[in-house]
């Protein structure tokens, strides 16, 4: 059942609006609005500013809030949602790193169990959220270096190879971040256009 919202406002006008709306929607739904269950983050003002504007109590208030599965804030910044799914997956791929490197499996096989794991973590929810290139460039520097450590390969041997870090990804069976978020977009994308009207 659908028990949380999180109606984003910037006005008054656009606060009752916004819940009034939701309220709507949700009784078509069968549902109602949870005054205790509803976090409500103010958009492009502080905690204070909202408050006196929409008379709401101050524990309603909140600036940060999990909604369809990503970390959102009241600047409507995704990085504290970077952070949280970088340092998840950092602490799996160290339990996972400290049994791969104890038994023979072949690296293909490393590759997906790092997919079905870590990559897996890292990438949660990527369908429902934006990136920015440096968001992505920190998740890819992230991913390249547990590559290394499936493929035990250096730095130096990589140059003395002549290989690059495609050949590394495809070595591995593992996809570039940005390839992997852009096919989870991709796949949701085409399940909400085959979605029929009146799920919409």
């Amino acid at each position: 059942s659908l028990h949380d919202a999180l109606p984003i406002f910037t006005t008054l006008e656009h606060f009752e609006e916004d819940e009034q709306h939701l309220r709507q929607v949700m009784a078509g739904w069968g549902e109602d609005l949870h005054a205790d269950k509803t976090e409500r983050i103010p958009s492009g003002m502080t905690l204070e500013e909202a408050m006196r504007i929409s008379q709401v109590p101050a524990q309603n208030f909140q600036k940060q809030a999990k909604f369809l599965g990503a970390w959102i804030t009241n600047d409507a910044s995704q990085c504290i949602d970077t952070e949280k799914r970088l340092q998840r997956s950092k602490n799996i791929w160290f339990k996972l790193w400290s049994q791969l490197r104890r038994i023979n499996i072949p690296a293909t096989t490393k590759g997906r169990l790092f997919r079905s794991t870590v990559l897996a973590s890292l990438c949660y929810s990527a369908e429902s959220r934006g990136f920015t290139q440096g968001e992505i460039r920190r998740m890819q520097v992230f991913v390249n270096n547990c590559i290394f450590g499936i493929l035990n390969v250096k730095r130096k041997e990589m140059h003395d190879n002549q290989q690059t870090m495609v050949d590394l990804w495809r070595k591995a069976g593992i996809p570039s971040v940005a390839m992997e978020i852009g096919t989870r977009q991709l796949r949701w994308l085409g399940h909400v256009a085959r979605l029929p009207n009146s799920r919409l």
